[in-house]
């Protein structure tokens, strides 16, 4: 890749992220060295550079052999292909067929120890110090159940009894619909179009509801919050709820909020503001006094 490549690179992933980069303090480790250096010759790479200074970025340079969380496809082995052709390559491919016996899978067990079958080895984690170094630092894997199954809707739906009562007292603004099979409550806004209604969301299954797609879009903001749970379901104090909605991963803290813009880096300001003033005069002037 050349330095321009390089350049678009960050620059595009600086713009991508722009609201969670800026403001914090950036590192950028690179096996390319030119981008280390000031000489920006090129208009298009000084732009770029210029946007770059907005943020609180540094650039390291990391030698390749060392750069060992590069992309895994820009770094695998070069495989020679045969030098055999003719009759001479279809003879090795015919050789390298391997024959056997058929397996029974059902009285295969699984090795406890390093063990080798067939030139394929089985060798334990425990024993493996790199592959467990790898795994050390993995976060802890939590799975999180789906809350708007409409099994579970429909089961939190008949915990609350004041919904079901407003059900059977107007069953025009809270009709029932069949969905997968299942009865859900649901509530229309208006009387008069029997065809848009949304699913009620009962007060004991909203929070679960919003902490679920916070985290499914990927930890959106506010309005998109609100804006994709009310598309489809409707319950009291919705907009309030999400507003007072709090990550357990504080992910607002690398959110900045509105359209603002981060800590420009230091600079150094001049104490004198210039170093020579030149004045272009007209003269000579003649005044007549009357």
């Amino acid at each position: 890749m050349s330095n321009v490549q390089f350049n678009i690179a960050i620059v595009l992933c600086l713009k991508e992220y722009r609201k969670i980069l800026q403001g914090g303090v950036l590192n950028v480790y690179t096996d390319h060295k030119n981008l280390t250096f000031n000489t920006l010759s090129v208009q298009r790479v000084l732009r770029w550079r210029l946007f770059m200074d907005e943020f609180d970025l540094t650039l390291h340079y990391i030698e390749g052999k060392k750069n060992v969380l590069a992309d895994c496809f820009s770094r695998l082995p070069i495989m020679n292909s045969p030098n055999a052709v003719g009759n001479n390559y279809k003879n090795i491919n015919n050789n390298s067929k391997r024959t056997g016996t058929p397996i029974d899978f059902n009285t295969i067990e699984v090795p406890k120890d390093e063990f080798i079958i067939d030139d394929e080895a089985f060798i334990s984690i425990d024993e493996d110090n790199d592959l467990m170094e790898c795994l050390l630092n993995l976060p802890p894997l939590q799975e999180m159940q789906n809350p708007i199954s409409m099994q579970n809707i429909r089961n939190h739906q008949l915990q609350d009894i004041q919904l079901i009562q407003q059900h059977n007292d107007n069953p025009i603004l809270y009709p029932m619909q069949t969905m997968n099979g299942i009865n859900v409550i649901t509530m229309r806004s208006d009387p008069q179009q029997p065809t848009l209604w949304k699913i009620y969301l009962p007060s004991t299954l909203i929070n679960d509801v919003i902490h679920w797609y916070h985290i499914t879009l990927g930890h959106c903001g506010l309005q998109r919050l609100y804006d994709s749970i009310n598309d489809r379901f409707v319950s009291p104090r919705l907009y309030t709820l999400c507003r007072q909605y709090i990550c357990p991963h504080n992910c607002s803290q690398w959110k900045q909020q509105g359209q603002g813009y981060g800590y420009l880096p230091p600079r150094n300001a001049q104490v004198i503001p210039w170093d020579e003033v030149a004045v272009d005069l007209v003269g000579p002037w003649k005044i007549e006094i009357q």
